[in-house]
């Protein structure tokens, strides 16, 4: 099995992390990156939350990891935008 990670380019580059309080955009934006890739999902989407609601009321201060495993479509390559 082989393992890689992105860093999906967030549309706010004044907050760097984002806010869980819009995690829909995000998701939005990596089923973006991925189709734009020619990617296909491979299994359940992942939520590790590194910071949470449990662990600080400041919701700035919360971090959490998408993993969505995806492969490599057969025969195609990325999509010029």
């Amino acid at each position: 099995m082989t393992a890689a990670f992105t860093r999906v380019p967030h549309e706010k580059p004044d907050d760097p992390h984002g806010s869980h309080d819009i995690i829909d955009v995000t998701y939005g934006e990596l089923g973006r990156w991925v189709a734009d890739h020619a990617l296909a999902v491979a299994g359940p989407v992942r939520e590790t939350y590194f910071v949470g609601p449990r662990d600080t009321p400041a919701a700035e201060e919360r971090r959490t990891e998408i993993g969505w495993p995806v492969f490599r479509v057969a025969g195609a390559g990325p999509r010029t935008v």
